[in-house]
């Protein structure tokens, strides 16, 4: 594959308007965008993640990113446990898919 892909570019993309988007309506004196998260009726790990989110939305996306990253492993991890004994009942070279022409 040339060149760098249509998601790493399009995410470069929003990161680098982003900053101009917030400050849009006044420049450098204007304030920021706040996103602040609701806290009610919250179990104790929601609380801890939505203070995290108001206290530093930085270090939330960071978690966040690693969070989705190690449930993406184990979930890979868990569908090859679950299809091992599926995969090794399919014979791949048997598929008409897979044969040469003239076989």
């Amino acid at each position: 594959m040339k060149g760098i892909p249509l998601s790493v570019a399009l995410g470069a993309l929003a990161v680098v308007s982003w900053p101009g988007r917030i400050l849009a309506d006044g420049g450098a004196e204007a304030n920021g965008i706040g996103a602040t998260a609701a806290m009610r009726n919250m179990g104790p790990i929601r609380t801890w993640w939505v203070n995290l989110h108001n206290s530093s939305p930085f270090w939330s996306a960071v978690i966040s990113v690693v969070v989705i990253a190690v449930l993406g492993v184990l979930l890979s991890r868990l569908a090859e446990v679950v299809f091992a004994p599926i995969e090794s009942r399919i014979e791949l070279g048997k598929r008409g898919s897979n044969r040469r022409a003239g076989e």
